[in-house]
């Protein structure tokens, strides 16, 4: 395996990591060589460490996700009073892309709005607006989906999970 970073100026590329320095002789150098030792000690130095411990992935609490759509629903009131929402994350934590996130990919990756569905329901003595949205990326369409109190919101949300459907491709 081998890791590269290319300078946006120049174009040059360096190597930043290659699995082979573990083994300098695949490269074709010789023990006796100093560079051997080198490619040795950038392999100690560089290859990547595993824990003992096992990852054990953490899920979100419920409240801890009750209060992201609380903030992505105020996102949304502010984005369409026509204030600044710039100052909003573009992702949340585990990498999907808040409301702003999903603007500005939108704007950025030529993704339109094709089609939308807002339906009403009951929920105890609340309404509840469900929104279903299909976005477009060239030719891949992907639907998104929200529930609200607000139809606006179920609207602009649905059309956040669409873009982040489009966007995990």
């Amino acid at each position: 395996m081998t890791i590269y970073e290319t300078d946006p100026i120049t174009g040059n590329m360096t190597v930043l990591f290659d699995s082979r320095w573990k083994n300098p002789e695949l490269l074709g150098f010789r023990p006796e060589e100093p560079i051997y030792q080198d490619l040795v000690e950038m392999w100690e130095e560089r290859r990547p460490r595993t824990s003992t411990e096992p990852i054990r992935p953490t899920k979100p609490t419920e409240a801890a996700l009750v209060q992201s759509e609380v903030e992505e629903s105020a996102r949304v009131w502010r984005h369409l009073a026509g204030e600044d929402i710039s100052d909003s994350p573009l992702y949340h934590v585990h990498g999907a892309p808040t409301y702003y996130g999903a603007l500005v990919a939108s704007q950025h990756l030529g993704i339109e709005r094709v089609r939308e569905d807002v339906t009403q329901s009951l929920c105890g003595n609340r309404r509840a607006y469900h929104a279903v949205m299909w976005c477009r990326r060239g030719d891949d369409v992907r639907i998104g989906a929200a529930t609200s109190r607000q139809p606006v919101i179920a609207t602009e949300l649905a059309f956040r999970n669409a873009v982040r459907h489009l966007v995990s491709v």
